[in-house]
């Protein structure tokens, strides 16, 4: 077990910093952009950005363990950066989250899966004096499996992201009113949805030569 955790940090490293680090080979990243306007409404125009990327893992070593149930113990690696972010999962979902997750899933092109979890992560903070900046994002994480219940595949779906602002009154309000965050009705934690679209989808094979790859395919719209 030790070696494949070890093998998939590698795959981790890569998938999370962008950087190519693996000791049995190279990875192999391809990324693709878009730009699009759009009339939002009268007299305005949006423009979303969107990237899709692809990462596959050099082939690494493994033993005979359970892959699956390595990936069931170890998920959470995978939306924490590797362990770097703080996350907590979301033990109350109501029927609102739940149908806010079905709605998501249309929206990303996914199929809502019936056992589902969502957690929310830490992904960014500033902090200036007076001022703590920390951005919140809520993941749906489901899990599927092949017909043949061998390969399973993970997809982690952004439901939505908040800002949470902390510090002195005096501080907080300017910065609410100067970034159109004192609406309450944006956030209960005083923040407001920045409205990205994100889903990755994290799966592997086991090859001919007794060793594993990890693959991602991620895509983002903001």
């Amino acid at each position: 077990m030790m070696q494949l955790l070890l093998s998939f940090a590698f795959f981790l490293l890569n998938f999370t910093s962008g950087f190519i680090i693996s000791p049995h080979g190279q990875n192999f990243r391809t990324t693709t952009t878009t730009t699009q306007l759009q009339a939002a409404k009268k007299n305005q125009v949006t423009l979303t950005l969107g990237a899709s990327v692809n990462t596959e893992s050099s082939s690494l070593p493994y033993k005979a363990e359970n892959i699956n149930a390595f990936l069931q113990d170890n998920w959470g690696l995978l939306i924490s950066a590797g362990g770097k972010r703080p996350w907590e999962p979301i033990t109350e979902v109501t029927d609102e989250l739940r149908q806010q997750w079905i709605q998501q899933c249309e929206i990303l092109g996914i199929t809502p899966a019936t056992d589902f979890t969502l957690v929310s992560v830490t992904t960014g903070g500033i902090s200036f004096p007076g001022l703590t900046l920390t951005s919140l994002a809520k993941i749906g994480v489901q899990q599927k499996n092949k017909e043949d219940d061998t390969d399973i595949t993970y997809e982690f779906g952004l439901l939505g992201d908040t800002r949470e602002v902390k510090g002195l009154p005096p501080v907080v309000w300017i910065y609410k009113k100067l970034t159109g965050d004192d609406d309450d009705d944006k956030s209960d934690s005083g923040g407001g949805n920045t409205g990205q679209k994100s889903l990755t989808s994290v799966t592997y094979r086991i090859n001919d030569d007794d060793t594993v790859t990890f693959r991602t395919e991620t895509f983002l719209e903001i």
